[in-house]
This record gives structure tokens, sequence and C-alpha cells, in this order.
């Protein structure tokens, strides 16, 4: 659950990066890699998904389905 928020905070600093807000507590090249390698669209789709497959821990902790259910769907953002 951590580790998806963290990566959520993540895409969401290269979001507003995109937009010219910067953010100081994250790590600026991650942030910057993923600000000049990902369109807004890809990076609010990122965005929600990883706040879904977030919240669905609470009740599924299995950790294979998680990440395997994620994958899948990051694959089809375009």
């Amino acid at each position: 659950r951590s580790l998806l928020e963290q990566s959520r905070a993540l895409f969401a600093a290269a979001l507003l990066s995109q937009y010219g807000q910067k953010n100081q507590n994250l790590p600026r090249e991650t942030v910057g890699f993923l600000t000049k390698n990902l369109t807004k669209t890809q990076l609010m789709g990122t965005i929600e998904l990883l706040q879904k497959y977030r919240e669905e821990c609470a009740y599924n902790v299995g950790v294979a389905h998680v990440l395997g259910a994620l994958s899948v769907e990051l694959e089809g953002i375009r």
C-alpha cells in the first residue's frame, strides 16, 4: 500500500510539473523523467490506477493479484 501511495505521489508531482508547479520534497530526477516521458493523459491515468489499487489493498492483501491487475491496466494507458 505504501509503495502504491509513494508512486502515486511521484506521478502527481510529475503532472503538476507539466503545469509549471515544482515539488521540493520528491526526487527531482524521477519526477523529471516522468514529466519528460509521459503525457498528461498517461500521468492522470496512472495516478487514477495507483489510487484505485492502493484503496483495494484495504481488502485484498494478495500482492501478486494487486500488482498483476495493475500491470494489465497500465498497459492500456496510451
